[in-house]
């Protein structure tokens, strides 16, 4: 049988050096995840914690760290073996927030990796994700997603674009809660000053006016009810516009959680102007990332249609004995060009909607049955991964 490819064994392979990558630039496509940062908590108190981020991120957004930040090579475990990976660690936080999502619900999907399921409130209401997760144990979590810009001792930004920050478990918690307050805090001592001013508004700050807020705040570790260390904010910097409060600390209990110490600064010193150019940034930023969180799955698509009965598709193929069949395609064996083209002259212009969803597709399923050398197709669905696809978004971020 003649192949269907001519065989390149006697073409050398050229070197990396030698080969012509400029050529490729303009066929490069860029990632659309998000660079992220991620907390480490060791098993011993005596260990490094903090947020972590990874050079290959920090060179993604152009992170130049602060004095706040400090070499560091964390150690992963991926399957049986450990990975290190350099980069910039920090236990003070010096932020701004320009998006949140709600709060998630996360998953273990077949192969063993966390997946985004959903929303785990509509409403104020518990979800049927919120309940699977509440009652799911070890193999769900909940978390919310963060947009955030880090910052100098003098607010210069440290980077060119935002990164992401998962905030779960005891850190998750401490961190939402510190971030609502301080936004109540300083939207309160906002409008205190404006009335001084003369000035008659009324009600709060919107979202945008908020990411201009610089949220100042040291993390600790503590032992967890298991026992087992996890991060929190132990102390964290209040915005007041009463001068007779500025630099004044006092302890506050958090229900269920531990102790933090807030220390009043005047608000001025916390909100970036918005006239600023740092200000501006944050602000395009906001804008420009206004989708942040709004991940819907695409609905199954049932219908009827027939694949070509190519060696290629037939070869993919997982027949049962009573004639069904499941086809399975992997983006990382089959390129997009190819699933678009399969749909299309399966199912025409029905196809349209999998090809809008593509950019976020992990693999493509098709279920039907086999007939007289064709497939009958009766449902198609899409399968979207988590934000990342390297192993620190499912098991370490």
């Amino acid at each position: 049988m003649t192949p269907a490819y001519p065989s390149n064994k006697a073409q050398p392979t050229p070197s990396a050096e030698e080969f012509d990558f400029d050529r490729y630039s303009d066929n490069v496509v860029q990632s659309a995840a998000l660079p992220w940062v991620q907390l480490i908590t060791p098993k011993d108190k005596k260990l490094p914690f903090g947020l972590f981020l990874k050079r290959d991120c920090a060179e993604a957004v152009n992170f130049q760290p602060s004095e706040d930040w400090q070499p560091f090579t964390a150690t992963f475990e991926s399957g049986e073996t450990e990975v290190e990976d350099e980069g910039y660690l920090t236990q003070i936080l010096r932020l701004c927030v320009i998006r949140q999502t709600a709060l998630e619900g996360y998953g273990r999907n077949q192969w063993g990796k966390f997946e985004w399921l959903g929303a785990m409130y509509d409403q104020g209401q518990l979800t049927d994700i919120g309940l699977r997760v509440r009652n799911g144990g070890q193999d769900f979590y909940q978390a919310t997603r963060y947009l955030v810009f880090f910052l100098d001792r003098q607010h210069r930004l440290l980077q060119d674009a935002p990164l992401q920050l998962k905030a779960k478990g005891a850190f998750g918690a401490s961190f939402g809660v510190e971030l609502r307050e301080f936004q109540r805090e300083l939207s309160k001592a906002f409008f205190k000053a404006a009335k001084t001013a003369g000035k008659r508004f009324t009600g709060e700050l919107n979202q945008e006016a908020l990411s201009l807020g610089i949220v100042q705040a040291k993390m600790s570790l503590r032992r967890s009810e298991q026992g087992a260390y996890v991060c929190y904010l132990s102390d964290r910097i209040v915005p007041v516009f009463n001068a007779e409060n500025f630099g004044k600390s006092k302890p506050v209990s958090r229900r269920g959680r531990a102790e933090i110490t807030l220390h009043g600064v005047n608000w001025r010193d916390l909100f970036i102007p918005k006239n600023s150019e740092t200000g501006q940034i944050l602000i395009r930023a906001h804008h420009d990332h206004v989708a942040f969180g709004q991940r819907v799955k695409p609905e199954p698509f049932s219908g009827v249609g027939t694949i070509p009965n190519s060696e290629e598709v037939l070869n993919s193929l997982r027949f049962d004995n009573d004639g069904s069949v499941f086809i399975s395609f992997p983006f990382d064996c089959w390129t997009e060009d190819r699933v678009i083209q399969y749909y299309c002259e399966a199912f025409g212009d029905t196809a349209n909607w999998l090809a809008d969803c593509l950019p976020s597709l992990q693999k493509v399923e098709i279920t039907g049955t086999r007939a007289n050398g064709t497939v009958r197709v009766e449902r198609i669905e899409a399968v979207t991964p988590t934000e990342s696809a390297t192993p620190a978004e499912f098991e370490d971020y």
